[in-house]
């Protein structure tokens, strides 16, 4: 369910997405959203991108 939500605010928002904006999207808790994102890296279907100290994720094409 919560993969669900992630994958969904992350299509909406292809450009690239926060913890703190997935979370306020989703209504999921910071740690549920951490555990899926980490969990979505492991499956290879999201990237991190770091720019300076602002860290998003976004689905991989």
């Amino acid at each position: 369910m919560s993969l669900d939500k992630v994958t969904k605010a992350l299509k909406e928002n292809p450009k690239g997405l926060s913890v703190t904006q997935i979370v306020e999207l989703t209504g999921l808790s910071k740690s549920e959203t951490s555990k899926t994102i980490a969990e979505m890296q492991s499956k290879g279907l999201i990237e991190k991108i770091v720019k300076g100290c602002r860290v998003t994720y976004k689905l991989k094409p």
